[in-house]
């Protein structure tokens, strides 16, 4: 079985760690252009991985769909975001659809905990759970950006999520290299 759920988790990561930091120095700015490119980076990744995974299903059962469709919300979300910024529009609509895919993701971390997926349920759980949070209340540090407490808030969600995925994808790392080190792509004769 070939994934990619340690791409997915180290994008995850990155999207989030700049999240957090646009809300704590980015929102301030009056021209946020310069966050861009983080954005639409992160974003055509998640949505270019989710759509492969929601569509070819590479993982066991319901891992495809909390994995790849949360990627494809998530993906769709930065690169809305990422285009919002380099245009100079407002992110508040944005934060619509982030509400949306935020509630999505709190009901697959509670499911994921209840149906007991994953090596820990408890922390892949926690991850999503605590990421749809971030997307549940984005509204309050994008609508009122003065507001140093949202914008704090918000930043403390994300960054906590970011530090439960950062450790699962760098946990993760050690585990697919040696799970592939004897791989090979069929056809490809034995290395020496």
């Amino acid at each position: 079985m070939i994934d990619f759920v340690g791409l997915l988790l180290l994008n995850m990561t990155g999207a989030l760690f700049t999240i957090a930091s646009f809300l704590v120095f980015g929102l301030k700015e009056e021209k946020p252009t310069r966050w861009a490119a983080p954005f639409l980076i992160s974003g055509a990744i998640a949505l270019a991985c989710g759509l492969r995974m929601a569509w070819t299903w590479p993982l066991p059962g319901p891992y495809n769909i909390a994995y790849g469709e949360m990627s494809v919300l998530f993906g769709g979300l930065l690169l809305g975001a990422g285009i919002c910024l380099a245009a100079g529009w407002n992110l508040l609509p944005m934060t619509v659809y982030a509400f949306f895919a935020g509630v999505a993701a709190v009901i697959m971390g509670v499911e994921f905990f209840l149906l007991g997926l994953s090596k820990q349920p408890l922390i892949a759980g926690a991850g999503f759970v605590v990421s749809g949070l971030g997307g549940v209340f984005a509204a309050l540090p994008i609508a009122y950006p003065k507001q140093w407490m949202f914008r704090y808030a918000g930043a403390a969600v994300v960054v906590a999520a970011g530090l439960i995925w950062a450790t699962t994808a760098y946990m993760e790392i050690p585990a697919h290299l040696t799970g592939f080190a004897k791989y090979l792509p069929p056809g490809m004769p034995p290395m020496r």
